[in-house]
């Protein structure tokens, strides 16, 4: 009996640590992605005056060439698809489903010109079902909303969305896609 005893606990110690590794793995995996977006989005956007000056000047959805193409598509990242600023908090909005949404947060990389910002779902090591609604589901779209705080106020800077690539402009909610 002690040896099925000591057999049981050590898979399922095996158990706990490969599912801790794979949390790892994933979390270090998905925060090297979303870096390499920010970086990329940042650069190409001070690489790329023209395309400041023309969203600096009101003109929207702004791409460097540099961008173009299909956009980030990893870690479930969402396009921001309207802002709102007071002093450095910011609410992103965003077109979602009615049911299973997870929790967003977003990364930010801001320099003199841009703020750049990655909408995506908060990863955590445990898995958070509280949040998950599964009756009265429709595949209706809705607005959702994620609020961040930022380092520092927006002022003059362009406000890019990682995810596309483009510039985004504060109060500007469009209709459903």
């Amino acid at each position: 009996m002690r040896k099925v005893l000591a057999i049981a606990a050590g898979f399922v110690l095996a158990v706990v640590a490969g599912w801790l590794g794979y949390q790892a793995y994933v979390h270090l995996t998905d925060r090297h992605a979303a870096d390499q977006r920010l970086t990329q989005v940042a650069q190409a956007w001070e690489d790329d005056s023209a395309a400041l000056a023309a969203a600096s000047g009101g003109t929207g959805d702004v791409v460097p060439p540099a961008l173009s193409g299909d956009g980030f598509r990893q870690m479930g990242a969402r396009s921001i698809d309207w802002y709102t600023v007071e002093g450095t908090t910011m609410t992103l909005g965003y077109w979602g489903g009615v049911c299973l949404e997870p929790a967003m947060t977003a990364d930010v990389r801001a320099n003199a010109e841009t703020l750049v910002v990655l909408l995506h779902p908060q990863t955590s090591w445990l898995p958070d079902l509280s949040g998950l609604q599964t009756q009265g589901c429709t595949d209706q779209a809705i607005a959702l909303t994620t609020t961040i705080e930022l380092p520092e106020a927006v002022g003059e800077r362009v406000v890019v969305d990682a995810v596309s690539g483009a510039s985004t402009h504060e109060g500007r909610r469009p209709s459903f896609p």
